[in-house]
């Protein structure tokens, strides 16, 4: 099985879910472009330190952007980079990926994984204390979003 590239998420609800040979900074472009289109762009994007995402060298500092790098910055999306030997901030989309895994074995496709997970699959905690979808959240978030109360 190859690496899933999960360009991002916005309560839990997945934008794009991506399988690929190997984890790779023109892979992550590719996958958070599909994922702009299909529901706009987000402010930020939260990521680990891993080399598709940033040009920090082993011991942590940076140098010149890379192309992941560049692309948010020309699109207006701030970068947000996990902190390092602190697996809480990236815990979300780590349990994530391990759900996603999990549930792989059950559909045909990535896609049919995520059209679960996001519509059908219900979460505690996503919306006030009610237990809703990832579908349902991110559509409430939308919509308090648009009318300024958010």
């Amino acid at each position: 099985m190859g690496k899933i590239q999960l360009p991002f998420t916005a309560s839990r609800f997945i934008v794009e879910i991506k399988e690929y040979e190997r984890a790779t900074t023109e892979n992550t472009i590719e996958a958070i472009k599909i994922g702009i289109e299909r529901y706009g762009k987000p402010r930020e994007v939260i990521t680990d330190h891993g080399t598709q995402f940033t040009s920090e060298d082993r011991g942590g500092k940076e140098s010149e952007p890379n192309e992941f790098q560049k692309y948010l910055e020309r699109e207006g999306i701030k970068h947000i980079k996990a902190r390092v030997k602190h697996p809480q901030t990236n815990g979300k989309v780590e349990r994530l990926i391990y759900t996603m895994k999990e549930l792989r074995e059950y559909y045909n496709s990535w896609e049919e994984v995520a059209n679960y997970y996001n519509y059908e699959r219900m979460h505690m905690s996503l919306y006030e204390d009610d237990i809703i979808t990832p579908g349902m959240a991110y559509e409430l978030k939308k919509a308090k979003k648009e009318e300024g109360t958010l």
